[in-house]
């Protein structure tokens, strides 16, 4: 019916969430590196202590913070100088982040621990790795 005829509205897209590249992603950082760019975003709350956010579960079980696919709605940074909370939007491109889809593991790396994630700082040589899920696109 259509013969190969070029319809606008049915024309194909490349799908940026094909692939394994963009599937799973993690990223490494340090608790320094992560004080700094809350700070550059004027949500620093001083050398940071923890980090309140409901663990990434099963999608299907939406929290205060988090959404029913279990994309980030708020998080909230303690530290010495108090406490800012930041939505999953703002989070994710204060931290540059493909997707809201993520969570934060301190000292514990995701691919070689047991996936429960870590909040807690211990204020020494942190390092914090984020791993996340998908690609949003903005």
């Amino acid at each position: 019916m259509f013969g190969g005829n070029d319809i606008p509205y049915l024309k194909g897209v490349k799908d940026y969430s094909a692939g394994t590249s963009t599937s799973n992603w993690t990223v490494t950082t340090s608790r320094q590196a992560l004080e700094s760019k809350l700070n550059a975003a004027s949500k620093g709350v001083g050398k940071l202590k923890s980090i309140q956010l409901t663990p990434l579960g099963k999608p299907g079980q939406q929290t205060s913070d988090r959404g029913v696919s279990g994309r980030i709605k708020s998080a909230t940074f303690i530290g010495t100088s108090g406490k800012t909370t930041v939505d999953g939007d703002s989070l994710r491109s204060i931290l540059g982040l493909k997707s809201t889809l993520f969570d934060f593991y301190v000292n514990h790396n995701p691919a070689t621990g047991t996936g429960k994630a870590y909040h807690n700082f211990t204020g020494n040589n942190d390092t914090v790795y984020i791993k996340g899920h998908g690609w949003d696109m903005v």
